[in-house]
């Protein structure tokens, strides 16, 4: 593929990138996510940004490799790397601890109906 055309596509990932981004960064603002099937909703777009970001990287240290500076184009790659991560990381961390919050309720909510039968038997 010659060197302009590979330029455009890694700008078109790019920019699909920062706008998968932009967008999880905004449906899922901090402390937003409150009801299980929100928190899952929230993890299937993380798995989908992830990919998406697997795949820039991937295309783009093919192409940094091909270029005379390549140190400031692995900065480059780094820099875009770490500001999507921290938005998937928040998102991510956030679901799954509100996930873990719902199972260990339901556990709870469970474990008292069980005592409570247990104390009915036991009152007979």
């Amino acid at each position: 593929m010659p060197a302009l055309a590979q330029n455009s596509t890694a700008k078109v990932e790019h920019t699909l990138l920062e706008k998968m981004t932009a967008e999880l960064n905004r449906e899922f603002i901090a402390g937003s996510i409150s009801a299980s099937e929100v928190a899952e909703t929230a993890l299937g777009k993380v798995d989908q940004v992830q990919s998406a970001l697997q795949n820039f990287i991937h295309d783009k240290e093919l192409q940094c490799q091909s270029n005379f500076f390549v140190t400031a184009c692995f900065d480059d790659l780094r820099q875009t790397r770490r500001q999507v991560q921290d938005v998937v990381r928040r998102v991510s961390s956030e679901a799954k601890s509100f996930l873990r919050k719902a199972r260990a309720a339901k556990f709870e909510s469970k474990s008292e109906t069980s005592n409570t039968k247990l104390e009915i038997l036991e009152e007979k």
